[in-house]
């Protein structure tokens, strides 16, 4: 007959933890004495003690790789947040690789398997009665952005987010209407395709707010139902005003100097 040898020595210690644990709510209560009871608790803290240690040990260090992340830049993450630094910090053996890239990459990146994280909108703690404004404006983004074909213009890409916010005209876009349109003249600004590219802060904000202006003056003028019409035949054109002429009879029945004058006029008296 054969014998059963157990040796400590060669088991884990989370096993070892886990058996002292379970020897101690069993011999805890065999002796009427403090004494006895204080040093079964303590054994029953061990045993918890330990494997929580030793699993958090092993799952950080099974928890490698990259985690590929996108955003755009208007959400701000120029440095990590408290919530990715404290991650790094618990997981040291994952790599964040932190990138900025157009929002409609973004999206078919992340529904493609290239991106883990796509960051479309700011963190929502702290920001108020802005959280409606965020989750419009990414809304519209996930909503239209299957309107296009290619690099759609940014004008149009951020007007659509920024007509669904519903902010009236500001001081400031009708300021640039007003001089001439000097920092994004049209047509030639349909052809941009990225309104961060090379701009700061203060001009980036006022691109949105010139391709709102556009989306509400189409939809005022010509309709909701006009709008998807308007920007895949404007995103297909080439940015010039006979570009323009023959994109804007297609959808509108309009040329572009009529297009153009009549937005002005939207747009200065306050829309």
């Amino acid at each position: 007959m054969g014998s059963l040898r157990l040796t400590f020595s060669s088991m884990p210690p989370t096993r070892w933890a886990l058996i002292l644990r379970g020897v101690a709510f069993e011999f805890r209560g065999k002796v009427d004495s403090s004494t006895w009871r204080r040093r079964w608790d303590l054994a029953i803290a061990f045993g918890s003690w330990v494997p929580a240690v030793l699993w958090g040990v092993a799952f950080a260090n099974i928890v490698a790789g990259t985690v590929r992340v996108a955003t755009v830049h208007s959400v701000g993450l120029y440095e990590f947040s408290d919530e990715l630094k404290r991650y790094v910090k618990a997981y040291p053996s994952v790599n964040i690789r932190l990138e900025y890239k157009k929002s409609n990459q973004i999206y078919e990146d992340v529904l493609s398997g290239t991106l883990d994280v796509g960051v479309m909108g700011p963190w929502l703690r702290g920001l108020g009665s802005a959280v409606d404004d965020v989750l419009a404006h990414e809304l519209a983004h996930a909503y239209t952005m299957a309107w296009f074909e290619g690099e759609p213009p940014a004008l149009l890409v951020e007007g659509i987010a920024e007509y669904a916010e519903g902010h009236p005209a500001s001081a400031a876009l009708r300021e640039e209407v007003a001089t001439g349109d000097q920092l994004w003249p049209l047509p030639e600004s349909l052809g941009i395709r990225d309104v961060w590219d090379g701009g700061d802060h203060k001009a980036v904000r006022l691109g949105y707010q010139v391709g709102g202006s556009l989306v509400d003056f189409v939809v005022s003028r010509w309709g909701i139902a006009t709008l998807r019409p308007f920007v895949r035949a404007v995103a297909a054109a080439k940015p010039t005003e006979a570009g323009m002429d023959e994109a804007l009879m297609q959808c509108l029945g309009v040329d572009w100097r009529d297009f153009y004058a009549g937005w002005r006029r939207f747009v200065l008296s306050g829309h």
